[in-house]
């Protein structure tokens, strides 16, 4: 008889504890899992207390607010003890959460920072499919407020599963409107130069004014020829001419490119930039008057201009018959008007003659290398600008003379 009262008892201290649980799990699902709180106000005391582990920080751009997209939220997951964060207690507005290290606070909120934040893309002028300028626009920053979100987290407070992260808008610089003033549409100056024909040195031409053409410039920003053109290397197609080696002519990888950068050189100064950096030639060139070339050595002498206007620049070349222009554009008028360069050859240095004997040459004489005077030149620049006239001096430059060789038979 006792047997039986006791296995009664235990049967039903089992079924008791059952509806316990069932009555657990139902409280659990109807408060969404965050606190076993019984649905009773009377019984709201005797509530079984969870403590949540993590939190999630979220962005959403105002754009994707705006334009009513559907698309996630950017989320940043952590775990309450990566960012030393704790849970106190359960009152009743909600958990109480503290931080225990803010210094570990505020280097996570930095190491997301780096992560987070993003900078402005200014617009920019670019080439299209038709060969057309047109205005890539601008793409606007973001940067994330680490010290609001600091004292958000770091100061007592009510705990959250997510937390909206303050961020900052970043302007560009330049946008697409301001481009749309500064397109460089009118011709400001270009000049031109004539090419002998010889085809490995006509093609080094092409291949410069190639990577010239279509250049565009901002305003403010400063150009270098070869950075532009590159290295004159034969894997980039480049080919042997005759190139200027200690006063004479001799074969070299690029010879001709000088033309193009002396032909630039021109137009530049015509459009009434800036020059930052130009040499001279060792002796003097037929193709430009003195005083008005540009050699240049990859990795050596370059040149160099500056925009010193508020219009972006376009860099236009054409090769046709032989013949060499190269066009400055820019955004109405050009700035400086009534551009007169001139020259002023402060001394010349004659050229000797050197005679050769060649018994078994069967003429009487022949000339073997033509050649020219030397000369120190100074250049000038007269400029236009508001009304007043302004003369610069370029450069003071040296050209030695070539001496002339002929060969005789006796």
């Amino acid at each position: 008889m006792k047997g039986q009262l006791f296995l009664n008892l235990r049967l039903a201290a089992r079924r008791v504890f059952f509806i316990w649980g069932v009555f657990l799990i139902w409280a659990l699902l109807l408060n969404g899992g965050s606190v076993f709180a019984l649905p009773n106000e009377d019984l709201r005391g005797v509530s079984f207390f969870y403590v949540p582990e993590r939190l999630t920080l979220t962005f959403q751009s105002e754009q994707e607010q705006e334009q009513e997209q559907e698309q996630e939220q950017e989320e940043y997951p952590y775990t309450l003890q990566e960012l030393s964060l704790v849970i106190q207690g359960d009152g009743p507005a909600g958990k109480m959460m503290s931080c225990q290290d803010k210094v570990n606070l505020r280097s996570q909120l930095v190491k997301l920072a780096e992560i987070f934040d993003r900078p402005p893309v200014d617009a920019r002028l670019s080439w299209d499919e038709n060969n057309e300028i047109t205005i890539v626009p601008e793409q606007e920053g973001r940067s994330l407020e680490v010290d609001s979100l600091f004292l958000c987290l770091a100061n007592p407070g009510f705990y959250q599963e997510r937390y909206a992260l303050p961020v900052k808008k970043v302007r560009p610089e330049v946008t697409a409107e301001e481009l749309r003033e500064k397109l460089p549409r009118k011709l400001w100056a270009q000049y031109s130069t004539q090419l002998t024909d010889i085809p490995d040195r006509t093609e080094n031409v092409r291949l410069a004014s190639y990577y010239l053409n279509g250049l565009i410039v901002e305003p403010g920003e400063e150009i270098s020829f070869n950075e532009t053109v590159g290295a004159r290397e034969k894997e980039r197609g480049f080919r042997e001419a005759k190139v200027i080696v200690g006063g004479r002519f001799e074969n070299g990888l690029g010879g001709g490119v000088c033309q193009v950068s002396s032909t630039f050189y021109n137009a530049l100064l015509l459009s009434g930039l800036q020059i930052t950096e130009r040499h001279n030639h060792s002796v003097r060139i037929a193709y430009v008057p003195l005083g008005r070339d540009a050699t240049v050595v990859y990795g050596q002498k370059d040149l160099q201009f500056k925009n010193n206007t508020d219009s972006y620049l376009l860099i236009r070349t054409k090769l046709e018959d032989l013949c060499l222009t190269i066009a400055v554009y820019g955004a109405g008028e050009c700035p400086f008007q009534g551009i007169n360069l001139y020259n002023k050859i402060i001394k010349m240095y004659p050229a000797a003659q050197i005679i050769k004997t060649d018994p078994s040459f069967p003429g009487k004489y022949k000339i073997a290398e033509k050649g020219q005077n030397g000369y120190l030149v100074e250049m000038y620049r007269q400029i236009d600008s508001g009304g007043e006239k302004k003369t610069e001096k370029l450069s003071r430059d040296y050209y030695a003379p070539v001496d002339a060789v002929l060969i005789r038979n006796e």
